[in-house]
C-alpha cells in the first residue's frame, strides 16, 4: 500500500476494509468477559452478604433464606420503606437519636438477623486513632519524634 498523502487535494478511493469475522469473533469474546466480571461480582457480593460460600449449592443457606422471606412482612416491607423514603430524602430525623429500622416489629428476628452485620458499623465513631494516616501526616510524625 503506498504512503498517503495528506497534502494533496485529490480524493482517494480506498475504502477502510473491516475484518468481519474477526469483528464478530471480538465481540464474542467481550461478551464472554463481561458475562464472566458479571459473575464474579455476583459472588463477591453473595460472599460479602451470606458468609463464605454464598451457598448457591449448599441446600442449608435455601432453608434458611426461605425462611427469612416468610417472616418477612408486610409491616417489615412498610418500615423497610419509610427508612429508605427518609435516607433519599436527607431527612434530618434519621440522624437524629430516633432510631429508624428497628426491631420493634413483634416476632422480628427477621430484622435482629438482616441487622446484624450493620450494627457493629454504626457504632464506630471516628475518632482521631482511627482517622487514615497520610504520607505527609507520616513524614511530618517522623520529623518531629527524630528532630529532623
Amino acid at each position: 500500500m503506498p504512503k498517503l498523502d495528506l497534502d494533496s487535494d485529490e480524493v482517494q478511493d480506498e475504502k477502510l476494509s473491516i475484518n468481519r469475522a474477526y469483528a464478530d469473533r471480538y465481540d464474542s469474546w467481550r461478551r464472554l468477559e463481561e458475562m464472566q466480571k458479571c459473575l464474579f461480582l455476583n459472588s463477591l457480593f453473595v460472599k460479602g452478604r451470606y458468609g463464605s460460600d454464598g451457598g448457591e449449592g449448599d441446600s442449608g443457606s435455601s432453608s434458611s433464606e426461605e425462611s427469612i422471606l416468610q417472616q418477612w412482612s408486610l409491616k417489615h416491607e412498610k418500615e423497610f420503606l419509610r427508612t429508605l423514603s427518609a435516607l433519599k430524602t436527607r431527612d434530618p430525623e434519621i440522624y437524629s437519636d430516633a432510631n429508624f429500622f428497628t426491631d420493634e416489629i413483634e416476632g422480628s428476628e427477621v430484622f435482629s438477623s438482616l441487622l446484624s452485620p450493620f450494627s457493629a458499623c454504626s457504632t464506630v465513631q471516628k475518632t482521631k486513632d482511627n482517622a487514615p494516616l497520610f504520607l505527609k501526616d507520616y513524614e511530618r510524625k517522623l520529623v518531629l519524634e527524630k528532630g529532623g
